[in-house]
Order: structure tokens, then sequence, then C-alpha cells
């Protein structure tokens, strides 16, 4: 088997860290990435001691009210811990939505890569921060790996 790209493991760590959200309509990662080092982790779901998503939270006709999306919450991580997000590369298996393009641009993340289309991302946004779709088919190829 030759060895995976630098994208395919960051992409296969997102969607591994995905299956931690709790959130009943998607389950969502990201991961940070600077100087190739991962330097935080995000998945959707509620704030430290709060409720998870429950049929009574969660509806698929409305968004979710009761979860943090997966980027803010690697974005918050790393703002907590004191780490730099300058410069990163944020990997994440959907495409952010409005707020949390917003907090990337602010955060100064400088290229995003996503497997699938979220509904309403905001690609005008993106002017000074790359955002780029991978193909899945790409790491298909590592999924035995997972």
């Amino acid at each position: 088997m030759r060895r995976p790209d630098r994208n395919s493991v960051y992409m296969i760590m997102a969607k591994t860290i995905a299956l931690r959200g709790t959130c009943l309509r998607a389950k969502v990662g990201a991961i940070l990435v600077k100087d190739h080092r991962v330097i935080s982790v995000g998945y959707n779901g509620a704030l430290p001691g709060e409720d998870h998503c429950t049929s009574d939270l969660c509806s698929s006709d409305s968004p979710c009210l009761n979860t943090i999306h997966a980027e803010a919450n690697a974005i918050y991580y790393a703002s907590r811990a004191g780490i730099s997000t300058i410069g990163s590369t944020l990997y994440c298996t959907h495409s952010p939505c409005r707020k949390c393009t917003e907090a990337i641009i602010q955060s100064g993340v400088t290229q995003v890569y996503y497997l699938k289309e979220y509904r309403d991302t905001p690609f005008e946004l993106y002017r000074e921060c790359k955002i780029e779709k991978l193909d899945d088919t790409q790491i298909e190829v590592y999924k035995n790996l997972i």
C-alpha cells in the first residue's frame, strides 16, 4: 500500500472525530493543522454539561439550537489553550456555515478543505482564505484503516 498524502490523513482524522458528534442531524468533524501538526480538533455537540441532542431539541426541518459546530469547537479549544490559529489549515467533513466561516476568517485560518457541501456556505466570504472541496474517493483507498 502506498503512503497516504497529508490531505488524506487529516481528512480521515476529521471523519473519525466526527463519530463523536452528538447532533442527530449530522456528524461533523474538524481538524486544525499548522506546520503539518494537528493543533486542535472539534466535533459538533452540546456545551459541556448540557444535554445532548434529542428529537425534542433537534429536528431535520430546522437548525439545531443545542450544538456547537465542529469548526467553532476546534477554534474555541485552540483559543482556550492559547494555541495560535494564524496560518493554520482546517480540514472539515462539511463546508462551514456563515458563523463558522466568520470565525475561521477572524482566527487567521488560511486554508479550508472539506468533503461535503453544507447548504448555506458563504463561499463569497473566502477572499483571503482559500477553500477547496476534496474528492472523497481520494481517501476511500484508506477507509479500511478506520
